[in-house]
């Protein structure tokens, strides 16, 4: 290219059209000089990592919600691409920006994942009045194939529906271009902790399955220990000790890292060998380069291809956690029931899609009232089909019998061999309010005891109310009913320990004698009023932190 300085400044209102306008000034700056640099990957790569560094400064800047367009520019030279996106947000410090937890698929530092993989460089300059983030890909200086195949390989790989078959990819391009008749990959497997064979072409199907290489052991474990390339022109000449193997026919043997992260935390994920090589010539210095070079892109690649798989199942889950949630959120009454003599209400709060805290209101036949509130070990998808499982058990021993004491015994029998293979355990507080609604028949098993607001302001805990072994520990444990009185306007509060373990801002639990005092702050008013402003407190105590326990709460006024 000679002299073929472009320079390009354009905005954007609209994020739907960002994708498509950019297409067409990307075009615009394509010359006949330049063409052949711009191969179909290298401009996806473009077009990925400026689609990522303008939904940085819309979801993290709010640029088109603040300023109502993002302003960019897009230069061209001999040496290659250099993009700038704007914003007018508070900044962030690139070095700062965490890994994506693949495990988790949490999207916080994705994005600058993707740009730091598809770019050479990824600067941000924070200014007094705007920021500045900058992309910049250089063209590669290699002969016309050499290019050509780096990019096959990695449309190849992008375009491989099982991330697996990859290796197998890379391999049968790099056989090809080398020339050779033995080659493999070798993948860092962390339970072995060894190197084993993933790919191979060559090699004797029991050598493939056999093969097993500690970090540090021979080339390879050398060269994936030390994330360095080697070259061995002549093996009966090399100072290292490694001798020629009788599998090889060749003396000559290269092998290089498959290095993934290399502008951000070097991990070396295994490596790529060749050997014998079909016109019996040795490796050169530049076959090494080139085959490293390869391995680096083709690595880079196959991780961003993992990761969007992964990224994709994560997807599904979400959505079928999602669908999970509102199952679950319809066995929690969606309102009270209407009973006479009562007033009822109640919340739960999952820490996650879905947990383990229930509560349910269940009317009796005989005009009794039944109040149920239940925490199941976890926070998971497990502990929400065993509260699933609790709940249908529970309606059933209802039916037939109206000691509470006594359903919990049914119920701990029931659901006793499956909580102990799951390694789970069940708390709940189970009450009977009677016909006559001055009485309330309580039993216990493990669970926070009920408090009770008597005249509209004192708390109080119910006296010698026995808490007896959560369900899922004694297989034929005994559970006490005991009775209580009540008066016209006492309020009893039902809760699990998600409420009392709540963490706030400054590092302090909430309590029972905090939670008492909120509840003595609001006794007075009516219940819906008392219950929105509970929660109030309770998300201004907790602040900005995610919540780690499932937080639920039933009342029952008498009126």
């Amino acid at each position: 290219m000679k002299n073929s300085n472009l320079r390009w400044s354009f905005s954007f209102s609209n994020e739907g059209a960002i994708l498509s306008s950019f297409e067409k000034i990307l075009k615009k700056v394509i010359t006949k000089q330049n063409k052949r640099y711009f191969s179909k990957q290298f401009i996806q790569d473009l077009l990925t990592a400026f689609t990522e560094g303008v939904a940085n400064a819309i979801r993290h800047a709010h640029e088109l919600e603040k300023h109502g367009k993002i302003e960019c520019t897009l230069c061209v030279d001999a040496q290659g691409v250099e993009m700038t996106i704007e914003d007018h947000g508070p900044g962030f410090n690139l070095t700062r920006v965490p890994l994506p937890k693949f495990r988790t698929y949490a999207e916080s530092g994705r994005g600058v994942f993707m740009m730091r993989q598809l770019m050479d460089t990824v600067s941000y300059q924070r200014g007094s009045k705007k920021n500045k983030l900058i992309l910049k890909r250089s063209f590669v200086n290699a002969g016309s194939g050499d290019v050509d195949l780096l990019y096959e390989i990695s449309d190849a790989i992008l375009q491989s529906p099982n991330p697996e078959h990859a290796y197998d990819i890379i391999l049968e391009k790099m056989v090809g271009v080398f020339g050779v008749e033995k080659a493999s990959i070798l993948r860092y497997d962390p339970e072995l902790k060894k190197l084993k064979v993933v790919a191979s072409r060559g090699l004797k199907k029991n050598v493939k399955e056999l093969t097993l290489i500690r970090p540090g052991e021979g080339i390879s474990g050398y060269v994936f220990q030390h994330a360095k390339p080697c070259l061995i022109e002549d093996m009966e000449k090399n100072q290292s000790g490694w001798r020629k193997k009788k599998k090889y026919k060749s003396r000559s043997f290269i092998s290089a890292p498959l290095v993934c992260f290399p502008m951000i935390r070097q991990e070396t994920l295994g490596v790529i060998n060749m050997t014998d090589r079909i016109n019996g010539k040795p490796f050169t210095k530049k076959d090494l380069r080139l085959l490293t070079t390869i391995a680096n892109q083709a690595t880079a690649y196959l991780h961003i291809c993992q990761f969007h798989s992964k990224a994709k199942k994560a997807e599904v889950l979400n959505r079928e956690l999602e669908i999970a949630r509102k199952i679950q959120q319809s066995y929690l009454p969606s309102k009270p029931p209407q009973v006479s003599g009562f007033e009822l209400a109640g919340w739960c709060d999952m820490a996650q899609s879905v947990g383990g805290d229930y509560y349910d209101f269940l009317p009796a036949e005989d005009g009794s009232l039944y109040v149920v509130v239940a925490d199941v070990s976890g926070h998971d998808v497990a502990a929400a089909l065993t509260m699933a499982n609790l709940r249908s058990n529970l309606k059933a021993h209802l039916t037939n019998n109206a000691d509470p004491g006594v359903v919990l015994e049914l119920l701990n029998k029931s659901l006793f061999d499956d909580l102990v293979r799951h390694d789970q355990f069940i708390s709940i507080v189970l009450a009977k309010f009677s016909q006559n609604r001055d009485e309330v028949f309580i039993a216990n098993a493990g669970h926070p005891y009920p408090f009770l607001l008597r005249e509209g302001k004192s708390v109080s805990v119910f006296p010698n109310l026995a808490s007896q072994s959560v369900l899922g520990t004694i297989q034929n444990e005994k559970y006490k009913m005991l009775p209580f009185k009540l008066s016209s306007g006492d309020t009893l509060v039902f809760f699990t320990d998600g409420i009392l373990e709540m963490m706030g801002q400054k590092g302090s639990r909430l309590g029972r004698m905090g939670w008492t005092q909120l509840l003595e702050n609001h006794a007075s008013k009516s219940l819906a009023s008392m219950i929105a402003a509970l929660q109030e407190d309770l998300t201004s105590f907790r602040g900005p932190m995610a919540p780690h326990d499932d937080v639920t709460a039933a009342f029952v006024r008498l009126q």
